[in-house]
């Protein structure tokens, strides 16, 4: 597991100048709008659970989030990359555990618990 966990830090550091949710067009910024996946949903439910239970942010070990959701550990690490590249989610300086934005949390209220639930 730790192999797997130093392998996404990894993969965030080498990725950090893709961290914008920004895209720029001319002299104007525009927001990237897209639905989450499955994955990404599951991630954001799970987070916006833990905030429900223990209070803001809603803080779980990336470990947890892995061993907690019925997906590949791939898969799971793709979405929280994807979630904390459009500024859902945000991790600690370790980039060992990850927690919900105000943004994330409004994200899984809109879209109704009902549907994120993994």
């Amino acid at each position: 597991m730790l192999i797997l966990i130093r392998g996404f830090v990894a993969l965030m550091r080498q990725q950090a100048d893709d961290r914008s949710p920004f895209v720029t067009s001319g002299k104007t910024n525009h927001w990237v709008v897209c639905m989450p996946t499955a994955a990404e949903n599951q991630v954001l439910a799970l987070l916006a659970k833990e905030w429900d239970y223990t209070g803001p942010p809603g803080i779980l070990d990336i470990s947890a989030v892995v061993a907690a959701l019925p997906l590949a550990p791939s898969e799971t690490l793709a979405a929280v990359k994807t979630l904390f590249a459009r500024g859902l989610i945000d991790m600690n300086k370790l980039q060992s555990s990850a927690f919900l934005t105000p943004e994330g949390y409004a994200a899984v209220k809109d879209n109704g618990e009902t549907q994120m639930t993994p």
